[in-house]
């Protein structure tokens, strides 16, 4: 049985640019999804990425 688990947009913010503080707990964390947790995320997490992504990259 798997456990739901909603994550804060800043985990895979921190993951996606690899040089943060707990950028390598929050891989970690990552790929245990689809193992041990199910993700349930609000709709708007793709937009937060994706605006933190772009904001940094230019």
């Amino acid at each position: 049985m798997f456990t739901l688990l909603t994550l804060d947009s800043n985990v895979f913010i921190s993951e996606t640019k690899g040089d943060e503080e707990y950028s390598d707990r929050c891989s970690e964390i990552i790929e245990q999804v689809g193992q041990k947790f199910l993700l349930a995320e609000p709709t708007i997490l793709l937009a937060e990425i994706g605006n933190a992504i772009a904001s940094t990259n230019g």
